[in-house]
């Protein structure tokens, strides 16, 4: 149907005024937010010039996969950083502030309650408070399991400190039940009817649960001066929190059975019920708190709240409190590659460090490393050179000049390896490919482990990586990074933690590596299958 040019306009007129509003209204929600674009100039190195087959050649695969691999090396890391920092205080946010909310009022209202409860009778100011105090003490333990839920493993200084803390409210408790035990043996709690010997054994539990108390506190005690990692106090807070709940259920089943000897019909009273039920309860939260994965799947699914883990959540903990400027300048100062050619055997076959290699690294532009060579040291001197040299040799067969590689006993700075190992991901955003020798013993070393992570964070796929496997290398279904070693105890929990804060659970980033390497190695068995086709014809030829 035709429609009048003043029709047209009329119909027009409000699109003209709504139309810019949506457009502000589209920018306002989705520009970014909360954070500062880094003002540092990135120089970039030309692409490697790549001689393009013709489109039917075999070849012509093998050498889109090597353009779509330089693409990541000229993205903008400092942006990326800056997202990951701001990823890394939004999964901070939905575990930690509603975990701290619901667990300071619960432990905060439930232990006066149950304090209340308990000193009022001793004061004569009330009857005997025994359910509430019960219920008092049901809503502190679920709060105190809570709150523990909002420590983070990445909590450098906020884990010793809620160590610290939660060894003198042990100590308090014990305190306190010490002086109950006391008081019962005077009488206070005796219950009309009872025989003599009830208040022995009403004063046996009540002195059960103070050495409760202080057998935790002595292990919190012992947590704390042993000097051990942020991920590994928690988890042992954890381990000890799960003791205290099932050993508390322990003292009040055998609380329950003295009272049930000469009193049938307390079986059927409002307190033996709640009793119960807190036996339940703290039963349930002390089998929880035991098991290992009970805090990551929990944290992971905070963390997630619908939507998926994001990737840089996990860069997030690795740049920790750096801000992304100071990253950046470090990085410019300290990025560099060397030459293929002046890699020797010798050096590729000790892991020891050796400070003079660094001479032989030159610095080099943002994108102008070919390969990040991740190895393992453990692994077979011999056959690792000879991949090496393979590599090496086919690089210079197709480019026609030396690969410049990252390797870190050249590339890392040995009196500042902790800033260079927050500069990895500009490490990888600088480099081409991520090339993989993968031995017997690479799986099992968390380094090797670690740099696969940051290589999937930073968002690399098949055509990034390259993967070369050794003679006698594991098969990809027995990779596992908990089983992971490394030389420090301390580094190989901060590098756990950089995993959990990235993937939420390390079974996750286990099947992802899997998956990889697979689809890598599936990858270099078609570009032999090419490349062998591609020689027939031109012999045919």
């Amino acid at each position: 149907f035709g429609t009048s040019g003043s029709a047209r306009s009329m119909h027009s007129a409000p699109r003209l005024v709504t139309r810019p509003f949506l457009a502000m209204l589209a920018r306002w929600r989705f520009a970014p937010t909360n954070f500062r674009q880094p003002r540092v100039e990135l120089k970039f190195a030309p692409e490697p010039e790549i001689a393009v087959p013709p489109a039917e050649s075999p070849d012509a695969l093998l050498v889109e996969s090597e353009r779509c691999a330089s693409v990541m090396s000229v993205n903008t890391i400092g942006t990326f950083l800056a997202v990951a920092k701001r990823e890394g205080r939004l999964r901070r946010r939905r575990i930690s502030a509603p975990m701290l909310a619901i667990g300071g009022v619960l432990t905060v209202g439930g232990g006066l309650f149950f304090v209340l409860s308990i000193l009022l009778p001793i004061l004569g100011v009330a009857r005997m408070l025994s359910p509430f105090a019960m219920l008092g003490a049901c809503s502190a333990a679920l709060g105190a399991q809570l709150l523990l839920l909002a420590l983070l493993p990445e909590d450098t200084y906020l884990v010793p400190l809620v160590i610290f803390v939660c060894y003198w409210m042990y100590m308090l408790f014990f305190l306190i039940f010490c002086a109950i035990t006391a008081v019962s043996l005077m009488g206070v709690f005796d219950v009309t009817g009872a025989p003599a010997w009830f208040r022995y054994s009403t004063s046996a539990w009540q002195g059960l649960t103070a050495i409760s108390y202080i057998v935790v506190a002595c292990r919190h005690r012992g947590a704390w001066h042993a000097d051990k990692s942020p991920r590994a106090m928690l988890a042992d807070a954890w381990l000890t929190l799960g003791f205290w709940y099932l050993s508390c259920v322990l003292v009040m089943e055998f609380a329950a059975l003295p009272r049930l000897a000469f009193d049938s019909m307390w079986k059927s009273s409002v307190e033996f019920v709640v009793l119960q039920m807190l036996s339940f309860e703290f039963a349930v939260l002390g089998a929880l708190a035991r098991w290992p994965e009970f805090r990551m799947r929990m944290q992971a699914r905070l963390a997630s709240r619908g939507e998926g883990i994001s990737a840089a959540a996990g860069i997030s903990a690795l740049i920790g409190q750096a801000s992304v400027e100071s990253l950046l300048e470090v990085w410019e100062k300290r990025f560099c590659g060397v030459d293929m050619d002046k890699v020797t055997r010798e050096a590729m076959a000790s892991n020891m460090p050796d400070p003079s290699l660094g001479a032989l690294s030159r610095s080099v532009d943002f994108g102008a490393v070919d390969a990040f060579l991740s190895h393992s040291w453990h692994d077979d001197a011999a056959a690792k050179w000879e991949a090496v040299q393979r590599w090496r040799s086919d690089f210079v067969a197709q480019f026609g000049r030396e690969p410049v590689a990252w390797i870190d006993k050249y590339c890392i700075d040995q009196e500042a390896i902790e800033d260079s190992l927050m500069c990895l991901p500009l490490f990888f955003g600088g480099c081409r490919k991520l090339v993989i020798f993968y031995g017997p013993t690479y799986p099992s070393r968390l380094w090797c482990v670690v740099e696969l992570f940051v290589a999937l964070q930073m968002g690399k796929g098949i055509h990034d990586i390259e993967l070369h496997e050794l003679p006698n290398s594991r098969p990809f279904d027995e990779f596992d990074a908990v089983h992971a070693q490394c030389f420090d105890p301390k580094a190989r929990e901060k590098m756990l933690m950089l995993i959990e804060a990235g993937c939420g659970r390390i079974e996750g980033f286990n099947d992802r590596v899997r998956e990889v390497l697979k689809q890598c190695q599936d990858a270099k068995a078609l570009r032999n299958r090419q490349q062998q086709r591609g020689s027939g014809l031109s012999f045919l030829r």
